[in-house]
């Protein structure tokens, strides 16, 4: 894997500190005054599905492999050893992917190092050209729990992922500056997200003996 890197991205020259856990987080299209229309015409963004899953930062250090939850805090329930095993192959130099759990797979949409390969202000394009060739090594060891997310970057492309998320009734896309820097732990005018489905705070009022199913509750003004 170190040696198919090497034919792609050259040594090892970009040191990064340990920490920054925390992923990139997507402001609202609505909230920055962008239209669905402009960014699929805009040659400038990409679009990629929007999942309904459990955010998941995965870092791989000497082999040593370690998952963090959307905080940036260390996660050890809720997902499998089989997510993390396909990882362990990376015995050497330090990664750092980013993606959520679906289910029971992983699907990975993005990079944040390669074993010291990748610039600090490396564009999603660049991180996900090198992410693609990582896994397409180690997806086949695990492809029923381990998945890869593409995008993309044509207009009759964009529309058609956005129409098949509103016919699939999905959860909605996201849009990307092809061109941006990944930035840890807050929310990005260059990471927006487009959602079909809005979503909203309830109490849990009982349970519903002999089912699995609950009463729910809204706070009203007062």
């Amino acid at each position: 894997i170190n040696g198919l890197m090497d034919s792609f991205v050259g040594p090892a020259r970009f040191k990064r500190p340990l920490g920054e856990h925390r992923p990139m987080l997507a402001e609202t299209v609505e909230a920055v005054g962008a239209t669905a229309a402009n960014l699929i015409n805009d040659g400038a963004w990409v679009t990629q599905p929007k999942l309904d899953g459990e955010r998941l930062i995965i870092e791989v250090r000497e082999g040593q492999v370690v998952a963090y939850n959307r905080q940036g805090q260390p996660k050890a329930r809720n997902f499998g050893e089989a997510i993390l095993a396909p990882f362990r192959h990376l015995t050497s130099g330090r990664w750092v992917f980013d993606g959520e759990i679906v289910g029971r797979k992983f699907w990975v949409f993005d990079m944040t190092n390669a074993d010291d390969r990748l610039p600090f202000d490396a564009s999603f394009t660049d991180r996900h050209a090198a992410l693609t060739k990582i896994m397409d090594v180690l997806v086949p060891l695990a492809p029923e729990s381990l998945g890869l997310i593409g995008y993309a970057a044509t207009a009759a492309d964009k529309r058609a992922m956005l129409d098949d998320s509103i016919d699939s009734s999905k959860e909605g896309v996201m849009f990307r500056l092809a061109s941006s820097k990944y930035e840890p732990g807050r929310r990005s005018r260059n990471l927006l997200k487009l959602k079909h489905i809005k979503t909203a705070d309830v109490v849990v009022t009982a349970q519903v003996h002999g089912k699995q199913s609950v009463e729910m509750g809204l706070y009203d003004d007062n």
